[in-house]
């Protein structure tokens, strides 16, 4: 009876990961076959309902509360684009406000975080804030330090769950779905939308990689989920690449060497290029028009005939200038000013002039801080990106070391093409924050209690998981 007992036990034990993290798929599959009927505005509405009643609900239930702001995250590009910028009843800040305001709800546990990157990025926020100051304008650089802030509020979201493997599986598997899902009805609907900027839209798929990519090493204790994360991975590479963003894409690649590296074979990496290779035929034969466009453009990077201004969009103009911007503004020009300065910045080389007195913004979050915050700034930033990167060097376990060389990476690679507006890149960086300083909770059952493993946040593989 005991033993009956005992079993009837383990039958009934749900991890509330599963729990939620099979309710919030099933949603976005629902979502998605829907879509097809009512369009895929309408399954945006019912996916950001439902990301913020889960983000919502953590305050209550913690793990509900990270899936939710994990699928929050993967459709905020396309949510701001479509749904909060409509002038409705959301608005173009409405995950930044509740963030914010789940910031100040748990204000305690964001002062007494201690960890490196925490005191850093306050140290930045610190300077960023005093930049205001110095701006003719501050509605950019309010913009910039609200992105910033919201930060710590995902940290906190990770520290109050177990960070297990059963946990951090699904948010793989949700951020993974949400992004190939929503990918797949974008493209085939894409006539009927309004028109979105390739750059701004490849941050929905490329949330998709990065979720998928971070959960595949817990995943290694189970059958079977593995080449879930890794298919999900590279479908959403290719959604990536179809939207022909280039910087984007190489920051997907980042992830993806990341995902190989945690593979312990060499039959297992080349098993999973193949596939890789074969679903991405698959989808470029049936996207064949928007393969064309992405192959072209990829292509005009490595035109030798163009100029470097043709080949990048502009982006090494906008390099040389923020560096022009910093030897004559050695204390920046201040936060959100760099449009401005550019506007007024005299080009005297006729040959790399580029919209010339015409406020542009710096597509580059090093080429800003360099610009607008200056050393003190530029100094910050180096040392908050590269301390992922140390850390994991001095917790001398091989897994932590791949957590951090891939926050570092990953941030260091997408700020050269991105600002700071991308939820997806704060969400690596906020998962490593806690993932190397706090070892893993290991969910107990009901009871809802939890117990540390005192050794990497890697559980190792039992008789039971094999």
């Amino acid at each position: 009876m005991h033993v009956k007992h005992h079993d009837h036990l383990r039958s009934n034990f749900r991890h509330p990961a599963a729990m939620w993290g099979k309710r919030l798929v099933a949603v976005v599959l629902l979502a998605g076959i829907a879509g097809v009927w009512l369009g895929f505005f309408n399954t945006l509405v019912a996916l950001a309902v439902v990301g913020f009643a889960a983000a919502i609900a953590g305050i209550r239930y913690p793990v509900l509360g990270l899936l939710g702001v994990a699928l929050l995250t993967v459709i905020d590009p396309v949510m701001r684009h479509l749904l909060l910028n409509t002038g409705g009843w959301l608005r173009w800040n409405s995950f930044n406000y509740w963030l914010l305001a789940f910031t100040f709800l748990f204000f305690p546990r964001v002062w007494r975080l201690s960890d490196p990157h925490s005191r850093l990025l306050g140290l930045l926020l610190i300077v960023i804030a005093g930049g205001l100051m110095m701006a003719p304008r501050f509605e950019g650089g309010l913009q910039n330090l609200l992105n910033l802030t919201t930060v710590f509020a995902v940290v906190i979201y990770f520290q109050r769950t177990p960070r297990d493997a059963e946990t951090m599986y699904w948010i793989g598997v949700v951020t993974g779905t949400a992004a190939a899902v929503g990918g797949y009805g974008f493209y085939t609907q894409a006539a009927n939308l309004s028109l979105m900027n390739k750059n701004a839209f490849a941050l929905f798929p490329l949330a998709g990689v990065l979720g998928a990519c971070l959960a595949f090493p817990f995943a290694a204790t189970t059958r079977g989920r593995l080449p879930v994360l890794g298919a999900l991975a590279a479908i959403n590479l290719m959604w990536v690449y179809l939207s022909g963003s280039r910087g984007t894409f190489l920051v997907a690649l980042v992830a993806m060497a990341f995902l190989l590296v945690s593979m312990k074979t060499v039959v297992a990496r080349v098993a999973y290029v193949a596939t890789g290779l074969v679903v991405a035929g698959a989808l470029s034969a049936s996207f064949r028009t928007l393969n064309d466009s992405a192959t072209t453009r990829f292509d005009t990077l490595f035109d030798s005939s163009l100029s470097v201004e043709e080949r990048t969009s502009g982006r090494a103009n906008l390099a040389r200038g923020g560096w022009t911007l910093f030897r004559q503004h050695p204390l920046g020009v201040g936060t959100g000013a760099f449009d401005d300065a550019w506007a007024e910045l005299e080009q005297l080389e006729v040959t790399n002039r580029w919209r010339v007195g015409t406020p542009v913004p710096p597509h580059s979050a090093w080429i800003m801080v360099l610009a607008e915050n200056g050393i003190p700034g530029i100094s910050l930033f180096v040392a908050y990106v590269i301390s992922f990167a140390i850390v994991g060097l001095r917790r001398r376990d091989p897994q932590l070391l791949r957590i951090g060389l891939f926050a570092t990476a990953t941030l260091g690679v997408a700020f050269v093409f991105t600002e700071f507006q991308s939820k997806a890149i704060w969400f690596i960086a906020a998962a490593a924050t806690v993932l190397l300083h706090q070892p893993t909770r290991v969910y107990a059952g009901p009871s809802r209690i939890v117990s540390r493993r005192r050794v990497g946040v890697f559980p190792r593989p039992t008789t039971a998981d094999a």
